[in-house]
């Protein structure tokens, strides 16, 4: 084996290591008190979106709430993403699937929140409605007890979640599209 032979095998063994390591650069930043934009966040860049494999999908994005701040970059295989296991997929969507476990998500986005205060916020009557929707949210891993009635959004999955907001209306078949849906035209080769 010649050198340029080697030299290209390098090459490509080097690319696969950079796509794996690029699907697994998802993490959030936590909270960062009194930080400027950008403070305490790693560099994540953006994606070379013209050089996404066939089959691949990657995004990178960042939210900032507050004091907050969650950056993620994802580059994964379509393969990987769509034998996601059906069982899973399906319990996430439908702990998403109802109107009232979305207005509870998004109180949590705010601050993590006791019992008691999702039920007043939420004007809930009947504290056993509220439980029975927290227990499918935290079936389904979206958010965690941390500590006696008091519950939270879960770090690594604020940004996944938000990106489904994000995507619900765009996937509704009644929904006009937004004039930015225009600016994020497919390319079809």
């Amino acid at each position: 084996m010649g050198t340029d032979d080697r030299l290209a095998r390098i090459e490509d063994q080097m690319n696969a290591i950079l796509r794996r390591l690029g699907r697994l650069e998802t993490r959030p930043a936590g909270p960062v008190a009194g930080a400027s934009p950008g403070v305490g966040l790693p560099d994540l860049g953006s994606p070379d979106l013209g050089s996404v494999d066939e089959d691949e999908i990657a995004f990178s994005g960042s939210i900032r709430r507050g004091k907050q701040r969650f950056r993620a970059q994802v580059r994964v295989g379509l393969s990987e993403v769509l034998a996601a296991e059906p069982e899973a997929v399906a319990r996430v969507f439908a702990a998403l699937g109802n109107p009232f476990r979305v207005r509870l998500i998004r109180a949590l986005l705010d601050r993590p929140r006791t019992s008691q205060e999702l039920q007043v916020e939420l004007e809930v009557v009947a504290a056993g409605q509220l439980y029975h929707h927290l227990k499918e949210l935290l079936a389904a891993r979206l958010i965690v007890q941390q500590k006696r009635g008091l519950y939270a959004i879960r770090h690594e999955t604020v940004m996944p979640i938000c990106l489904a907001f994000l995507i619900a209306p765009r996937l509704a078949a009644d929904q006009e599209p937004t004039p930015r849906d225009h600016d994020e035209g497919v390319d079809q080769e």
